[in-house]
């Protein structure tokens, strides 16, 4: 590949990523506000439950013990996407930005920085893998 069809190529690219990344980005947001929003009404449901609960069988602990971890599983999923749309914005931001620093060195360990979940860290470097099991903290 010849000098000018590499810069071509990498002007394609930024281009098409200038392009794009705003949709990724408004996509992210939406999924965390229907997120957040499904959130709130499970709690005002679980608030209907509570008085319904004062003698509680091991059935309904077992039951807000699942809503528990849900609770939790969604807290852990928005941290995550929340990370990444802060990553996404930053790209974005970066490739408008003719001095910006587009190391993917660095650009990794910028973003590996952000992680606060020991999954994360485990899966930042790892290729797919058949594990698929969440702990709840």
């Amino acid at each position: 590949m010849t000098e000018t069809t590499g810069s071509s190529t990498d002007r394609a690219l930024v281009r098409l990523a200038c392009e794009v990344l705003p949709v990724w980005i408004r996509h992210l947001a939406s999924s965390r506000g229907q997120s957040e929003a499904a959130v709130g009404q499970m709690l005002a449901a679980f608030g209907e439950l509570t008085p319904l609960l004062s003698a509680p069988s091991s059935a309904a602990t077992d039951a807000v013990d699942r809503m528990y971890q849900g609770f939790q599983y969604e807290d852990r999923v928005g941290q995550m996407m929340a990370l990444l749309q802060q990553d996404m914005e930053r790209l974005l931001a970066a490739l408008t930005c003719a001095d910006a620093s587009l190391d993917a060195t660095q650009w990794l360990q910028r973003l590996q920085s952000g992680y606060v979940m020991a999954e994360q860290h485990q899966v930042h470097g790892q290729t797919a893998s058949g594990q698929d099991e969440t702990t709840f903290f």
